[in-house]
């Protein structure tokens, strides 16, 4: 019988970091997040990425 579900990502994100926002911080990304139809978690990803990219074209 053939496996039934969600197919393996090719990608899989592996690692978990865990982090505390204040009440104010998150409120500001969650507004976001819906503002933006994204999840916090894409959110979050988008924004580290850009603030790496930034830093290295200096």
């Amino acid at each position: 019988m053939a496996r039934t579900g969600r197919p393996k990502a090719d990608d899989p994100a592996s690692k978990r970091i865990t982090i505390r926002f204040k009440e104010d911080e998150y409120d500001l990304l969650l507004e976001y997040a819906e503002n933006h139809k994204m999840t916090i978690a894409q959110v979050i990803r988008l924004a580290v990425e850009m603030q790496v990219l930034a830093d290295k074209k200096k």
